[in-house]
């Protein structure tokens, strides 16, 4: 009773305790706390944000490199997304890809990150590839399609291109 007075508001309210429930995994259970809510709003807000953030130029592709110990030889770069947001600034990517995913924004996304990545592979030398990685929703989809397309896009030696699955794919799996 302390949380509303209307079957409505009570609704409401419950279904924010049962998304932080599901939030903390199984065999988790919450009362209402008012914190929830405004955690809630500021998710909401950033996955309205995050739809615009691509045509915005906000995603940033890096490029961080993997060194040969043997001859200390640059033989692959990792291409991995980074969000400038105009007013949060920089936005780590453990907040922003769980909203992509529950959104479907990691599709369009994903297609950003590997034209990104093929095109730039393309300027680097011949024996340094590239690895890309594939969220679960992105895997399930065409995402030969959107390999295809960026490799045809770029000129990219497909042999310079590595696709790396990222771990929800192996938790949805066991599931």
């Amino acid at each position: 009773p302390r949380d509303g007075t209307d079957t409505d508001g009570l609704i409401k309210k419950a279904d924010v305790a049962l998304y932080c429930s599901k939030e903390a995994g199984r065999g988790t259970w919450n009362f209402f706390d008012p914190k929830m809510e405004q955690a809630a709003a500021a998710r909401r807000q950033l996955a309205l944000d995050l739809a615009g953030a691509i045509d915005n130029n906000e995603m940033e592709v890096c490029f961080p490199p993997l060194v040969s110990t043997e001859d200390l030889r640059i033989t692959c770069c990792e291409a991995l997304v980074r969000w400038n947001h105009p007013v949060r600034g920089a936005v780590k990517p453990s907040e922003f890809i769980p909203i992509a995913e529950e959104t479907g924004i990691i599709n369009d996304i994903g297609r950003h990150v590997m034209e990104e990545a093929c095109r730039w592979a393309t300027t680097w030398p011949q024996d340094t590839r590239v690895a890309v990685n594939v969220s679960a929703l992105q895997f399930y989809g065409d995402v030969m399609a959107m390999v295809n397309t960026s490799l045809k896009k770029s000129g990219l030696d497909p042999a310079r291109l590595e696709i790396e699955i990222t771990e929800s794919l192996f938790l949805q799996a066991s599931e």
